[in-house]
């Protein structure tokens, strides 16, 4: 018999049989990691099962590669906050939606883990989709399609970094586009680390993710398309960033 214990967040939950639920959990130790929840449909336990909340569990299986049951206890509720807010709610989803994608199954994440559970846990409407766009840049380093942003591809120059090949993920100098500045994307100051941001700047940054996580990413999918609660968000963000001047 398999058995781990181990803490981590809810990204996706999905009906099994009349009143269990394969739940998907995002662990530091055991990575993305799914297990069946007996009695999931239950007003207390449901309540403990939404995205976003901190569970311990226990997983149990005969063989290390069964999809196994746990047993959970909650650790803490972060959804709350959210649901006074249709931004991060939107924003949240997306998260566990591209998390439930496109990390690999049972893969240890490391650092990866933290940045993700520092998101969840600092609900700040005024800078979470920022945030959010630097967690798919990481997401993307992750998976092992990380972006060269430190220094011009071209010349070497580590200053006037204004573009992002669309082909290589290089940052490319103002002297060394040339005539080539019209087909690259702009260098955004928020892939630069700088906060707060325009809702240009947003917006190129998230086309700039999703051109990225789409080519080398989403294709490994069924649809070869992000989720579409990836696109929700941005359209409710960009319409916060706009409206808030």
């Amino acid at each position: 018999m398999m058995t781990w214990r181990d803490q981590g967040l809810v990204i996706a939950l999905r009906p099994h049989s009349e009143n269990s639920a394969i739940v998907e959990v995002l662990t530091q130790a055991h990575g993305r990691h799914a297990g069946v929840v007996r009695g999931a449909t239950s007003s207390k336990r449901s309540a403990h099962l939404q995205l976003g909340n901190e569970i311990a569990v226990t997983w149990s299986a005969r063989l290390e590669d069964h999809l196994g049951s746990y047993t959970i206890e909650p650790i803490r509720a972060h959804v709350p906050p959210y649901l006074n807010d249709r931004m991060l709610i939107a924003g949240l989803g997306a998260l566990c939606a591209m998390a439930h994608q496109h990390l690999p199954e049972r893969l240890v994440l490391d650092a990866f883990y933290d940045r993700t559970y520092d998101l969840i846990t600092t609900p700040e409407p005024q800078s979470w989709p920022e945030r959010y766009v630097l967690w798919e840049l990481a997401l993307l380093e992750f998976l092992g399609f990380g972006l060269d942003l430190s220094s011009c591809a071209v010349t070497g120059r580590l200053d006037e970094l204004r573009y992002i090949s669309p082909r290589t993920g290089c940052a490319v100098s103002a002297q060394g586009a040339g005539a080539w500045a019209p087909k690259l994307f702009g260098f955004p100051d928020l892939l630069k680390g700088t906060l707060p941001t325009t809702a240009e700047d947003l917006k190129n940054a998230f086309d700039i993710m999703e051109h990225f996580l789409t080519r080398e990413v989403a294709h490994e999918t069924r649809s070869g398309q992000l989720p579409a609660a990836r696109a929700r968000f941005v359209t409710s963000a960009l319409s916060r960033k706009s409206l808030a001047g």
